[in-house]
């Protein structure tokens, strides 16, 4: 169940717009799994353009950890490695960006 899941909630397409609603039930799954594997892709979704996306993530991860660190992927990352575990993927830490923007295009 664990890796089908994470793989719907890591879907992602830099070309085009697609419907978030498998993604946030995904993740909401993954939520009450509590599972420290999908921790890392929870952490990259923290700043997600669609609330649901980003609300269950957090949610899941303040459950875990004890305390909410909101849409702070540095503050998540710190957090889980302090818990003995190996540092987040620095491609799971980038800012999250709507469909079509380039990087580092303005906001």
């Amino acid at each position: 169940l664990l890796p089908g899941l994470m793989k719907v909630a890591g879907y992602h397409r830099d070309d085009r717009d697609y419907d978030c609603r498998p993604k946030w039930m995904a993740v909401a799954a993954l939520a009450r799994q509590e599972s420290g594997k999908a921790v890392p892709l929870l952490i990259s979704l923290v700043d997600h353009g669609n609330q649901n996306t980003r609300m269950w993530a957090r949610a899941a991860l303040a459950r875990m950890a004890g305390e909410d660190l909101e849409g702070d992927k540095p503050a998540w990352a710190k957090w889980w490695e302090s818990q003995g575990h190996d540092p987040v993927k620095p491609d799971y830490l980038k800012p999250w960006k709507p469909v079509g923007q380039a990087e580092g295009a303005a906001e």
